[in-house]
């Protein structure tokens, strides 16, 4: 799993504490020991713990979502331990759910449900945004 959903499925977790197929005890020790290390690595960083809290108070709001797993992310590319901690976690709180990447050059055509799609372009391939 690459960085990138890792931190997306993390993100999800943390704010909202659920996985599927995991019991209640069994989710709420993984999320006490994950929430205790991000705020480990996160010390120090106030626009982490910012998107931590943010993304707890509005679970449903995509942005901060997203903006937790931009900082995640983040750390992770600076931290090969917390990297590999955070692709394990993603590992588990996706257990029971679908993942799939998708790298095109123009159009991309997927199916599913639940659906976050995150548009990112190789600064030497800007692209033409709009110019159909």
């Amino acid at each position: 799993m690459d960085l990138g959903a890792a931190a997306t499925a993390v993100a999800a977790f943390l704010a909202t504490g659920a996985v599927e197929g995991l019991g209640e005890h069994g989710a709420r020790s993984l999320i006490a020991s994950i929430r205790e290390r991000v705020r480990a690595v996160f010390a120090g960083d106030p626009n982490g713990i910012s998107a931590v809290e943010l993304a707890r108070e509005d679970p449903t709001n995509q942005a901060k979502l997203g903006d937790l797993a931009a900082v995640l992310q983040s750390h992770a590319h600076r931290d090969d331990k917390f990297a590999m901690e955070l692709i394990g976690w993603a590992d588990i709180v996706t257990k029971n759910t679908v993942l799939q990447n998708v790298e095109a050059g123009r159009d991309a055509y997927t199916a599913g449900r639940d659906q976050t799609v995150n548009l990112q372009r190789p600064p030497d391939n800007p692209g033409r945004s709009g110019d159909r």
